[in-house]
Formats: C-alpha cells, structure tokens, sequence
C-alpha cells in the first residue's frame, strides 16, 4: 500500500481530508506569532530578499501567503493567492508597499493545484 495518498490528502480516510470543526476555526485572521489580528494586506520581509505577503480569501481560514523571492535581475512569485478583487488590491498594496514591480517578475512558481493558491 502506497503512503503518498495519505501524506496528499487524496485518500478519503486521510486525516488531511477531515474537515476541522466550527470550533477548531479561528473567528478572525490570525498569525502564529501570539495569534495577533492580521491587518491586510500584510507585506514583509520574512528573511533578506525573501517577503511573504498575506492576501484575504473567503474561506474560515481567512487568508492564505504568498512570498516574493527576490534576486538581482528580479523576482519570483510563490503562489498567487485568489482571483478576487480583494485578493488583487491587496496584492498590489502590498508589492507597492515593498517596492516590487510586476514589470521585473521574471517567474511564478504554485506550489499545489488549490483555488486558493493559483487563482489570481
């Protein structure tokens, strides 16, 4: 018997299939850093040249990360978040705001098939 189904998700016994329960979800956008109120859109530096931007998606987790992992010729980005409005204005928000220029994105990486993480 393979693992990988469980290790994906794709195996309907899989713990990863399992829906958390209405009290396992947080009532509001948090971090895990103190559980602190994220206020979006959030854009910064996680480690030198590599920035995590924090966009709103409408699902009870709240929001979903993306990073931009910057380099001299460039940058790449690390999922695109959602195709929703408010998922692009905070998007745009956050790359003014650390000073990136879509014209200078030289590659976009996803790093799972999720509507969440390839839609925008």
């Amino acid at each position: 018997m393979s693992l990988l189904p469980y290790i994906t998700g794709r195996q309907k016994d899989s713990p990863l299939m399992k829906k958390p329960l209405p009290e396992q979800v947080p009532p509001q956008a948090t971090t895990s850093r103190e559980h602190e109120q994220i206020l979006l859109p959030e854009a910064r530096e996680v480690v030198s040249g590599i920035w995590k931007f924090t966009l709103p998606i409408p699902f009870p987790l709240k929001t979903v990360n993306m990073y931009a992992l910057v380099g001299h010729d460039g940058w790449a980005l690390v999922d695109t978040g959602m195709g929703m409005h408010d998922a692009r204005v905070a998007l745009a928000a956050g790359l003014h705001k650390v000073g990136l220029s879509i014209n200078k994105l030289q590659a976009i990486v996803l790093s799972h098939d999720h509507p969440d993480h390839i839609g925008l």
